[in-house]
């Protein structure tokens, strides 16, 4: 045995310590400060991650709502636009039975010539 080396009492057994808790005056068992900083900075992680999901959330519905209103404004245009080609196609139907009324009567006036 060195000088540096406790002596060994085969009768008495050394206590077993928890390094990360030590009991103190008795009243509650301390943590260590590191401990009590790494429970610090994962409860501010874990609300940093839930504070960018919600926002996160958020924004997808503004934009989300945004999209609804383009869509709805769409859907106007396409109405107005489909109004205004069945009044086209009204009105060249119009022009189109006018055409064929006038040639029916030059194809029956040259008729009436050739006779």
């Amino acid at each position: 045995m060195t000088t540096n080396t406790p002596p060994i009492h085969p009768e008495k057994p050394a206590p077993a310590t928890n390094p990360a808790m030590h009991s103190g005056d008795g009243r509650h068992p301390s943590v260590e400060p590191a401990v009590v900083i790494a429970a610090i900075g994962v409860a501010v992680t874990i609300i940093g991650l839930l504070v960018s999901i919600a926002l996160g959330i958020y924004g997808m519905n503004v934009r989300i709502d945004g999209m609804n209103v383009r869509i709805d404004d769409l859907g106007t245009r396409m109405d107005t636009l489909e109004t205004r080609i069945d009044d086209l196609g009204a009105n060249l139907n119009t022009r189109m039975d006018v055409l064929a009324a006038e040639f029916k009567a030059d194809i029956r006036d040259l008729n009436t010539r050739m006779d």
